[in-house]
């Protein structure tokens, strides 16, 4: 199996920098023949990290990860190439971790009348991380205490219309940042309308309007 695995990886390096049609059309077709093989021993074997693992075992990690890639997406792309291009773009950014790497514009940065982490001005590089990973929409960001935020006006896109203005309600309860009740009537959540406000006594006032609502998809949802 490890030799057929290497033998898999080799064939697509082979077609990736193949400019002749012909040629690559061979090395198509037995990147096809390899994975036939392969997929008839290997239909019930889980996914393995790469991690700690051998050369050899590397290239038959990276051979299973063709064969699922090929078939979650052979309708989407029209040669095998495309997906195998897409693996090795990203096996080399997992390589070197790129994503959300910056230039720290603070580094070295004198600063003797600021309260700086000095891990911030150390370090030349910063990672960044999108935000909407906890909360879909910036109402942390808004509601810090020195902007004195009175008016909200929140547009949601997400498929569920009410989950980002739910959340940022009770991560305000939690921390205790004034956020008004969001009571949203049961045959709302699914048939949601156009708009929505709410607010009460030394709170911001939050106006929710949701993408998809029975106003404008009227009949689609």
């Amino acid at each position: 199996m490890d030799d057929m695995a290497t033998e898999l990886v080799e064939s697509i390096l082979e077609l990736l920098d193949c400019e002749d049609d012909e040629e690559s059309a061979k090395h198509l077709q037995k990147i096809h023949e390899i994975m036939s093989v392969i997929k008839s021993e290997n239909d019930n074997t889980a996914r393995k990290s790469m991690a700690g693992k051998s050369k050899e075992e590397k290239y038959e990690c990276l051979a299973e990860i063709a064969l699922d890639a090929y078939r979650e997406f052979k309708g989407v792309f029209h040669t095998l190439s495309d997906v195998i291009k897409i693996i090795l773009k990203t096996k080399s950014l997992l390589r070197s971790w790129t994503w959300g790497t910056t230039y720290n514009l603070l580094y070295k940065c004198p600063l003797p009348e600021v309260k700086v982490p000095k891990a911030v001005l150390s370090n030349k590089h910063a990672h960044l991380e999108d935000a909407g990973l906890v909360m879909n929409s910036p109402y942390v960001a808004a509601l810090r205490p020195d902007r004195k935020v009175k008016l909200i006006i929140s547009f949601d896109f997400s498929t569920h219309p009410f989950m980002t203005v739910i959340q940022a309600a009770k991560y305000c309860k939690d921390t205790g940042i004034p956020f008004p009740p969001v009571d949203i009537p049961e045959e709302d959540k699914e048939q949601p309308k156009d708009f929505y406000v709410f607010k009460s006594k030394n709170t911001p006032t939050v106006i929710h309007i949701p993408l998809f609502n029975m106003v404008n998809c009227k009949g689609l949802i």
